[in-house]
């Protein structure tokens, strides 16, 4: 005697009426999440940078610039960076833009995580409310020093870090 085949069919949990859509993820990314630009340190400092998107701040204009790191030289320090967005290609010490808080990665970190003083700044107006820092309950994010060569220093209002929204940007 012939025992019947057996029938398969499509597992119950995974009924389209319980799929998330793709919008609805995203809303709920946005509202559980901040990005910030986090500065490169030390330790950033590896082959694996390479094809990494960074923004470089520009000390003459204090705007953020989005960068593609081309090449790495590891042993050196050095990086060779191409701007998308003018095809414009540049050699740059890492030391230094670490050293000065200009090179940074774009993250997205949990609402309720404390940002790590001067190592991360929210990109957005809307990624600054309600942040906190580890250090302290102080609400303001800390701002990047912008170094002028030649002259001495002198006392100057913050500056605003231009966002992602800026149309410069």
């Amino acid at each position: 005697m012939e025992r019947p085949k057996r029938q398969t069919r499509k597992p119950g949990k995974y009924d389209d009426e319980f799929i998330i859509p793709a919008e609805a993820a995203e809303m709920y990314w946005e509202a559980n999440t901040r990005k910030v630009y986090r500065f490169l340190t030390d330790k950033d400092i590896k082959s694996s940078l390479k094809d990494t998107t960074v923004y470089i701040l520009w000390p003459g204009d204090g705007k953020w610039y989005l960068a593609e790191v081309d090449e790495m030289n590891v042993r050196e320090h050095v990086a060779y960076l191409r701007y998308p967005e003018t095809n414009e290609e540049e050699q740059v010490s890492l030391d230094e833009l670490i050293q000065d808080k200009c090179i940074a990665v774009v993250e997205h970190v949990s609402r309720t995580t404390k940002l790590k003083r001067n190592r991360e700044v929210p990109c957005t107006p809307a990624d600054a409310e309600g942040a906190e820092y580890e250090t302290d309950d102080e609400q303001q994010p800390p701002q990047p020093q912008q170094q002028q060569q030649g002259t001495p220093r002198q006392q100057q209002p913050a500056r605003k870090l231009p966002t992602l929204d800026d149309e410069d940007y």
